[in-house]
């Protein structure tokens, strides 16, 4: 039979386990990128922060695109290409994330300290 200092150590370890996942989840975003980069036609054109708000000309191989940094996100805001699947993306904002725009060949892609990381089978 469990005495009741035995559920009050009982507790306390279940709210010391629950204080230190909070804690860890909330600081797995330390690791985040701060800066993405941009090529075009095969070529690296830069690396910008995401902490500056700005517009961004790239010229590609169909012509200008525009890329908008703002509240540390990134995202094609305009681009010559016809279907314009990569203004359709969106905005990105986590390490590895990619926008492509096939047709221009412009990429712009977060870097960041979660690159260097291992995958497992999962997610792959």
């Amino acid at each position: 039979m469990l005495t009741r200092y035995d559920k009050a150590l009982i507790y306390f370890l279940l709210l010391l386990a629950s204080l230190t996942f909070a804690v860890s989840v909330n600081f797995a975003n330390i690791g985040r990128a701060g800066e993405f980069a941009i090529s075009a036609c095969g070529r690296e054109v830069g690396h910008y922060s995401l902490y500056q708000s700005r517009k961004v000309k790239v010229q590609g191989c169909l012509g200008t695109s525009v890329v908008e940094i703002s509240g540390s996100r990134v995202r094609i805001l305009s681009s010559p290409c016809p279907r314009k699947e990569c203004t359709a993306r969106g905005w990105i904002s986590k390490p590895g994330e990619v926008i492509v725009c096939a047709p221009n060949e412009v990429v712009v892609k977060i870097v960041g300290s979660d690159e260097g990381k291992p995958t497992d089978a999962v997610s792959k």
